[in-house]
């Protein structure tokens, strides 16, 4: 357990660790898991984590059940018995992790939000506030939501 860390602690981390372990019960993406696997690092994450969907099982790292503390210990403790697994899948923590790039979700999730806001925004009041999506003005998009 570390805590918050600012970006060169964690990388000094990266580079001590075999496993990063992230069993939450509620993480929208866990951009954790992606900076641990661009370091060659697997994870051992739940299916409550959003970045799961990065995991290859065996592949780049592991999927146990949320709130399962059993399958928990069990993956962690394989992971410390056969430390060179975890260090034979370095390849392919870095090549998944290069297919999640910053920029890669920042265009996902601005799609994600064009589907929502797109049909509507034109015709309808409450959508006011996010039609900046639409015109890609986030600049401006905190002054038209909250005018005064």
């Amino acid at each position: 357990m570390h805590g918050k860390l600012r970006h060169h602690q964690l990388a000094q981390l990266l580079n001590v660790m075999d496993c990063l372990v992230l069993p939450s019960r509620i993480e929208s993406f866990g951009r954790v898991v992606m900076e641990a696997l661009a370091a060659g690092i697997p994870a051992i994450v739940t299916p409550s984590v959003g970045a799961a969907e990065a995991i290859a099982e065996e592949k780049n790292g592991w999927i146990v059940p949320t709130g399962s503390a059993v399958a928990l210990s069990k993956q962690m403790s394989l992971c410390c018995a056969e430390p060179s697994r975890a260090r034979e899948m370095r390849p392919n923590c870095i090549a998944s992790a290069a297919r999640h790039r910053w920029v890669d979700y920042r265009r996902r999730t601005l799609s994600i939000a064009e589907a929502v806001v797109s049909p509507n925004w034109k015709t309808r009041d409450d959508c006011q506030p996010l039609s900046f999506v639409a015109n890609r003005d986030a600049n401006t998009a905190s002054r038209r939501a909250y005018p005064n």
